[in-house]
């Protein structure tokens, strides 16, 4: 997987190298669809950050390429991640190639997706998928590194949801409770 990651990662240097950074106004599909692939695929990694500086120039790179998808169509995108052929969603509520369809009948397949982050939430394809967890681990990082609670942390309070980590003592490891407060201020 690593060796798969580093050769997704040079391409996508490569192809920063040769076109460099655009506006998502500024894209052309035929000519910007290596660069917006070997983007999704280079970043669609599960590599957490060590730093805020890094979680930053992460941020960027991938708000950037959320941009560029936002300046294609569903029917371009198609073309760059099909659809994952996966047929029975509807039996266990979840997303399938139905629902991506639908999805992409109903926003247009000829008109620009525009808000990048919503409609990739519901297309179906693992690395689509993964960029997206991606995305929002790296912004969970970046919060947790300026002190605030991380996504996750902070959904878990405002619904009130006890959460845990896992910490090594005396050679077992065991689980401990996180202290979490409430919107209301109150500790669960």
């Amino acid at each position: 997987m690593l060796i798969k990651q580093a050769l997704y990662t040079r391409e996508f240097q490569v192809e920063v190298l040769k076109q460099g950074f655009m506006e998502p106004n500024d894209i052309d599909f035929e000519k910007h669809k290596k660069l917006i692939f070997w983007g999704i695929k280079a970043l669609a990694d599960k590599k957490r950050t060590t730093t805020l500086e890094e979680a930053h120039g992460r941020f960027i790179v991938m708000d950037m390429i959320l941009g560029w998808i936002g300046a294609l169509t569903p029917k371009q995108l198609m073309t760059l991640f099909p659809v994952t052929k996966d047929f029975d969603g509807n039996r266990y509520g979840i997303k399938d190639y139905f629902f991506t369809l639908n999805v992409c009948e109903t926003h247009g397949f000829d008109q620009k997706i525009g808000d990048a982050f919503d409609f990739i939430w519901d297309y179906c394809n693992h690395d689509i998928s993964d960029f997206l967890i991606g995305f929002l681990t790296v912004t969970s990082s970046i919060r947790k590194f300026e002190g605030q609670q991380g996504l996750v942390e902070e959904y878990a309070a405002e619904n009130g949801i006890k959460t845990y980590q896992m910490k090594e003592m005396n050679g077992s490891t065991i689980l401990i409770e996180n202290l979490v407060i409430t919107k209301e201020g109150k500790v669960l």
